[in-house]
């Protein structure tokens, strides 16, 4: 059943007395206590708020619904280890062409960005012959992601 029961009145009779105390003592920081009260029937009652809607609904996250920052630096990084060749942006140039990738793409572009380390792809440049690893993984993601969808205000 869903209502507890006792199993003798000793036990129901033993919780009203219980129940009566903790009623006592909350009473004393209840700012809706009133006189008549003291003639009611000593049950704690207690107010559970609802949660809140983000926490109660379960939803399917937009991808493009959070902006993703990109930083310079992290878009050169990603370039050189794309693309082959000497060609790659500087920083300032970078910080021009991150405008023109959408949200997603810049969530990628972090992605492939963080799978070397800064020194592997910046200082040992001559060092360390290019990979097309990285530029498969960024074609891939081109080819499956999708059409980007643009919402143009004028």
């Amino acid at each position: 059943s869903r209502y507890r029961r006792f199993r003798n009145t000793e036990e129901e009779e033993e919780y009203w007395q219980a129940s009566e105390r903790m009623w006592r003592t909350l009473r004393a920081s209840d700012a809706r206590a009133e006189v008549e009260d003291e003639k009611r029937v000593p049950v704690v009652r207690y107010y559970t708020p609802k949660l809140l809607p983000a926490y109660r609904e379960e939803g399917v996250e937009d991808a493009e619904a959070r902006e993703v920052g990109l930083s310079p630096k992290a878009f050169c990084k990603w370039h050189r280890m794309v693309f082959p060749g000497p060609a790659h942006p500087t920083t300032n140039e970078a910080r021009e062409q991150i405008r023109f990738y959408s949200s997603r793409d810049r969530r990628e572009i972090l992605r492939i960005s963080r799978m070397l380390g800064d020194r592997e792809v910046f200082q040992n440049r001559g060092k360390t012959a290019w990979t097309p690893r990285y530029a498969k993984i960024w074609k891939d993601w081109l080819d499956t992601k999708g059409p980007d969808v643009a919402v143009v205000f004028e």
